[in-house]
């Protein structure tokens, strides 16, 4: 007898197989266009979309202020970023594996 397993997976899921880390955004050309570094190249933010602010929340004694957004970039690729607003580093989420 064989038994199918059907498995499921939510933001919960989602969210604990992604990581934060660090990445480099620069406006390059002189001209307002964002660029973002992904392996090693450097790739133009196309559009930005999904804008919020996440604030007021405290982690390890400090505030927590970060600007969130969906960019897509060249070859229509979309990824979630967001800049620390107290430290200003920007950050990109990878799933792990990539």
């Amino acid at each position: 007898m064989t038994t199918a397993t059907r498995t499921t997976t939510d933001a919960t899921t989602m969210q604990s197989l992604s990581n934060w880390v660090p990445v480099e955004i620069a406006e390059r050309d002189g001209l307002g266009n964002a660029w973002v570094k992904l392996s090693d190249r450097w790739s133009r933010i196309h559009s930005i979309e999904n804008l919020w602010e996440l604030d007021g929340e405290w982690q390890q004694g400090q505030p927590v202020i970060r600007l969130h957004f969906k960019a897509v970039v060249e070859g229509h690729q979309s990824i979630a970023l967001y800049q620390d607003l107290v430290e200003g580093a920007w950050y990109r989420r990878v799933a792990l594996g990539d």
